[in-house]
């Protein structure tokens, strides 16, 4: 439901007024019920009740949200030349807790038509020139009804299975094992700045319009793994900022005669987005995410996703060529789950380099190659994005045609990169199953695998 009311007026032909002031009110309701059974004695069975109960599964559920929102704007104009905006919006959301529950939402802005100015003199180039500027707060809450409301459960879990009763009672416990809930929770808000120029010649033959932004995405909800001695996995809040800046062009051309019975128009656009990110958890620690096979990094001051990997300096052939950490001793070492002279050194698992293995630069010299010894490569975020499209037309008949492109964007082959999935960085490692995730492994033959101390080789060891 949106309810508003609005006021307009003119004043000497010459003072524009708007003003606008509304209410709305959201509710959603979803009750669910689903019933199955299985191992019917018979096909010709087509209801629950002709199955064995012990065959039989119900579940049910109810969720409930709901949104409450106050709105105004007042907007002015002088002779069409001079605008202003003002926009105000308040919204309160089920979703959160009480003390977050609501959310302040203004934006404003300005434009300034020149071609209207008395003194612009007039000619048959510039039909139209404007400058316009806006500031404006936007915001959303989180996808999940429950968010901050997961302390308690009806359903017990002990990790493999899970039940709604005590002691033939129904029961009400802690949800341990689970995201813990944040009463802090609140409003992801985008704070956006944009400055644009709209101008037209030649009646409107060319048209273009330029568009400079600052986005900055604030107080983006993000997961965070916790300790098991917590009693949960993970732990919500608003914990990452990232800033977004860029250019759009679009440019429109009328190339034909208007006076013919042909007409032929083209339309050009053009973007050009940079981003970095502000803000991260626990003092803007760097932190890895996505699969393990496809990890991105994310970095205070760098590219969202941005790629991060490991330095290759060829294979180490003899232990001669392998660092070693001068107080403990140990060869350079890699984090890994297991393998051949593997050691535990109070935090993570490792084990040293061999030969055979790949020599990955410690770039830290720390004596061990971890995630602090990638080295930028780029991200997937294009260079330029765009398009165009064409129309042709001779009175009532017509051909258009549309194309869009990326340019300048890196990619991960996740086929080749599957393809040597398994494939050992030591000796001992893994698993050895090359090419188990994108089905036949790679032709080996002809390539340089090293296979005793002392050889040169282009790529390590297969055991």
């Amino acid at each position: 439901v949106e309810n508003y009311i609005q006021y307009l007026n003119s004043f000497n032909d010459q003072h524009n007024v708007s003003l606008l002031f509304g209410q709305g009110a959201e509710y959603n309701y979803s009750d669910q019920v689903s019933a199955q059974g299985y191992d019917a004695s018979s096909d010709d069975i087509k209801t629950i009740t002709g199955i064995a109960t012990d065959n039989q599964r119900g579940s049910s559920s109810i969720s409930e949200r709901s949104r409450l929102s106050f709105f105004a704007r007042a907007s002015y104009d002088f002779k069409d030349r001079y605008l202003l905006s003002v926009n105000w919006r308040m919204d309160g959301s089920s979703r959160f807790g009480k003390d977050n529950r609501w959310g302040h939402f203004p934006s404003v802005s300005a434009g300034w038509i020149v071609t209207k100015e008395s003194w612009f003199p007039e000619n048959v180039v510039t039909d139209f020139l404007k400058f316009r500027a806006s500031y404006g707060v936007t915001g959303s809450d989180p996808a999940s009804l429950y968010a901050t409301y997961t302390a308690m459960t009806a359903s017990i879990s002990n990790g493999s299975q899970s039940t709604t009763l005590y002691n033939g009672q129904n029961a009400i416990a802690y949800n341990y094992g689970s995201t813990v809930s944040s009463k802090k929770l609140g409003w992801e808000q985008s704070i956006q700045q944009n400055y644009g120029v709209d101008v037209h010649f030649l009646n409107k033959r060319i048209m273009a319009t330029v568009d400079y932004y600052v986005r900055d995405s604030e107080n983006m909800i993000y997961s965070t793994e916790l300790p098991a001695t917590t009693g949960y996995t993970t732990a919500q809040n608003n914990m990452v900022s990232v800033r977004n800046t860029g250019v759009e062009l679009t440019l429109s051309l009328d190339l034909l005669p208007r006076n013919s019975d042909w007409m032929f128009t083209v339309d050009f656009n053009a973007a050009k987005n940079f981003n970095k990110i502000k803000e991260l958890p626990y003092n803007n620690r760097s932190v890895e995410t996505g699969a393990s096979w496809m990890l991105y990094t994310l970095t205070v001051g760098r590219p969202l996703y941005e790629f991060k990997n490991y330095v290759s300096n060829g294979i180490f052939s003899s232990y001669d060529q392998i660092p070693v950490d001068p107080l403990t001793g140990r060869y350079l070492s890699m984090c890994s789950g297991w393998g051949l002279n593997e050691y535990y050194d109070g935090s993570q698992q490792l084990v040293e380099m061999q030969p055979g293995c790949t020599y990955l630069q410690d770039i830290n010299g720390d004596y061990i190659v971890d995630m602090y010894d990638k080295k930028s490569n780029g991200s997937p975020d294009p260079a330029l994005v765009g398009g165009m499209q064409a129309m042709l037309r001779w009175k009532n008949i017509s051909f258009s045609m549309y194309c869009s492109y990326v340019a300048g964007r890196k990619f991960w082959n996740g086929f080749l990169s599957d393809r040597l999935n398994g494939g050992n960085w030591g000796r001992g490692g893994p698993t050895g199953r090359w090419g188990s995730f994108s089905g036949p492994a790679m032709d080996f033959g002809g390539l340089n695998f090293w296979t005793k101390e002392g050889e040169a080789a282009d790529l390590p060891t297969l055991y």
